[in-house]
């Protein structure tokens, strides 16, 4: 044993998905993941990720493009923990992968820039297969917190601010998945949506998260033929949600909703769940100092 690490990331929830321009936007969760990485000189990857099946390509590589960075040439027991519903559009590649890289760095006993931490979490999720573009804008609201709004293409962040904090965030959970083959079946159908899409990345740059978000669960719902999840979204937004919609590509919805009203959109969720859906609620989490 060389040395052991530990580090954690958290969720978030889309306000403007990059599927269609490379321009996107997100909002820190409280919804979290917790790593620890145990060195050795075996230069062997055990990878112990109960919560986190079907992620453990992803968490591997995290350690070794870290150990890479760094020039070292070890091997790591690596474990997880955590709360992220995996699949489900709320970015649980991204946190599990920073939650790793940094556990990672923490074992070496040394200190990493967040723009290091983004890249490596982007090329990662690349090269496992997780994620064409890198998801910048996923990554990088699961690193800081509060609201991104990144331009994916170029990994810059254009703009970040705080979210409002005495927000609940109520999540329907639908028992299925959204596979990427599916997204890249609907390619032509979302590329005609740009200017629209375009339309909401403006709005989040401008601070007005409730509206983007409206807006782009619209859009992708009836891009991805999700009618479901639009109908939900709407419930919410009924019921006093203050937005909500589709995030990433589904199929879960999140819902931005003020304390006092929380219970009522629960109830309004609850009224109308089907066999195997689920609600579940957090809080937002905002920016943290680096």
């Amino acid at each position: 044993m060389i040395g052991i690490g530990k580090g954690e990331c958290f969720g978030a929830g889309t306000i403007v998905s990059a599927v269609a321009t490379g321009l996107g936007a997100s909002f820190g969760l409280g919804l979290k993941v917790c790593a620890r990485v145990t060195l050795t000189e075996d230069r062997k990857f055990v990878l112990k990720n109960e919560d986190l099946k079907g992620e453990n390509l992803l968490a591997e590589i995290s350690c070794k493009r870290t150990l890479e960075f760094f020039g070292k040439d070890y091997g790591a027991i690596i474990e997880t923990e955590s709360n992220i519903p995996i699949s489900k559009g709320l970015k649980s590649s991204s946190a599990s992968s920073i939650a790793v890289i940094r556990a990672t760095a923490n074992a070496l006993g040394v200190e990493m820039k967040k723009e290091d931490v983004l890249n490596i979490s982007c090329d990662c999720a690349i090269q496992s297969g997780v994620s064409i573009t890198g998801a910048f804008d996923d990554a990088s609201a699961c690193l800081l917190g509060g609201v991104c709004v990144t331009d994916n293409k170029k990994r810059k962040v254009l703009a970040s601010y705080q979210i409002e904090p005495e927000l609940d965030v109520v999540i329907y959970l639908p028992p299925r998945t959204i596979k990427k083959e599916i997204v890249k079946r609907y390619k032509d159908k979302i590329r005609k949506l740009e200017p629209i899409v375009n339309y909401a990345h403006k709005l989040a740059l401008k601070g007005d998260y409730f509206t983007a978000m409206n807006l782009n669960g619209l859009i992708y719902s009836n891009a991805f033929n999700e009618f479901r999840s639009a109908e939900i979204a709407m419930e919410m937004l009924n019921a006093g949600a203050l937005s909500a919609g589709m995030s990433g590509t589904g199929p879960s919805v999140v819902s931005l909703v003020a304390k006092d009203n929380t219970k009522k959109v629960i109830d309004a969720v609850n009224s109308n769940i089907k066999e195997g859906e689920k609600i579940i609620c957090t809080r937002v989490r905002n920016l943290e100092s680096w």
